[in-house]
């Protein structure tokens, strides 16, 4: 029988940080659809901001957590969303 810890290791930890700033993306996603709308482009951009400022490789953030797994995850995670705002933003 397999004993699961109550403590993850920095894999797990890294893809559990990266869960937050991927929703917000994916709040934003559905928000462009209707950014036309004031209340949705509000929600897109507050949460495009969020997950960039979230994946910032500093002190408490998620992307600090990520940084120290993979450096090369967390420029690959981070040059997404930043690819994805750029689009959802035109």
């Amino acid at each position: 029988m397999e004993q699961f810890s109550s403590r993850a290791n920095r894999r797990e930890m890294a893809i559990i940080a990266l869960a937050g700033p991927l929703m917000n993306i994916l709040v934003a996603l559905v928000s462009s659809v209707v950014k036309s709308i004031p209340l949705f482009y509000n929600l897109m951009t507050t949460n495009i901001i969020l997950a960039i400022f979230n994946m910032l490789p500093i002190g408490i953030l998620d992307g600090a957590r990520v940084f120290s797994y993979s450096r090369s995850l967390w420029l690959i995670s981070f040059a997404f969303m930043l690819v994805l705002s750029v689009i959802m933003v035109i």
